[in-house]
């Protein structure tokens, strides 16, 4: 499979996708070869599969893709498969209403995800909690936050990602990626208090995604890196607990699920 006219190519690190290649995200270039194979599988022949986007090189000027290293066109995103349009409205009136169905059944305990893969990972760390406990809040982390206080809810969990998580640790309670960004200088901070070197706190000053700052500081194995960001997460998002009254704990995990950092520990 290849990208065509109108698909970036990756020419930055950090991205989960090899520099120099089209930007088709695992998932979606997964589902479309299954699904060609399945088509010729009885002609018993191979295809070349090039993805095309019309007009994607001016839709690409609306979005950061340049500042992220894709270059000539947008990406063909995705982490299941399945796109759900929403209206922000609507998304932030759902959030409220999720956790309101939860507190209708006395539950004290929410676990707040960014998104579905994030909830499917928070499910398997809390097998013990029943299904309407866990609440997509996407990026809505603040309205969450604050209406589980609302709702006297005891303690809230967040489950994430290190990109959005990396939002959060610096203060921002909407995390769209178009009304928000990632400071890397605080992530080079965090990194020298988990003892990093300086010259990986400058590696990671420079770094094109939070994903790379992950991945700089898994490769120099600097292993508090990730719970201090979670530990940042919880100081931030508390400031919205005014009656501290909520106790807020903080998960990061990696793009399979896989536990890299809690606060507390």
């Amino acid at each position: 499979m290849k990208g065509g006219e109108g698909v970036a190519v990756v020419t930055k690190n950090g991205l989960g996708l090899e520099v120099g290649t089209h930007a088709i995200n695992p998932v979606p270039r997964k589902h479309i070869s299954t699904i060609v194979k399945n088509e010729i599988e009885s002609f018993q022949m191979g295809a070349i599969v090039t993805i095309s986007v019309p007009h994607g090189k001016e839709m690409a000027k609306k979005t950061i893709n340049e500042r992220l290293g894709l270059i000539g066109g947008i990406s063909i995103l995705g982490t299941s498969g399945i796109v759900r349009p929403y209206s922000t409205a609507a998304f932030r009136t759902s959030v409220i209403q999720a956790i309101d169905v939860s507190t209708t059944k006395n539950h004290k305990k929410l676990v707040l995800t960014t998104g579905g893969k994030s909830e499917q990972y928070a499910m398997n760390l809390f097998r013990e909690l029943p299904e309407e406990v866990f609440i997509q809040v996407g990026d809505f982390i603040g309205v969450g936050i604050k209406h589980c206080q609302r709702c006297k809810i005891e303690n809230a969990v967040i489950v994430g990602m290190v990109g959005k998580l990396s939002k959060m640790a610096n203060g921002v309670t909407q995390t769209h990626q178009a009304g928000s960004s990632v400071d890397f200088s605080m992530l080079s901070d965090l990194a020298l208090q988990a003892n990093a070197s300086s010259s990986v706190a400058s590696e990671i000053q420079n770094a094109n995604t939070a994903r790379e700052s992950l991945e700089i500081c898994q490769r120099n194995q600097v292993h508090l890196f990730p719970d201090l960001i979670c530990e940042k997460v919880c100081t931030s998002m508390s400031k919205h607990n005014k009656e501290e009254s909520l106790q807020i704990s903080c998960f990061l995990v990696d793009f399979d699920g896989k536990l890299l950092g809690r606060h507390p520990r």
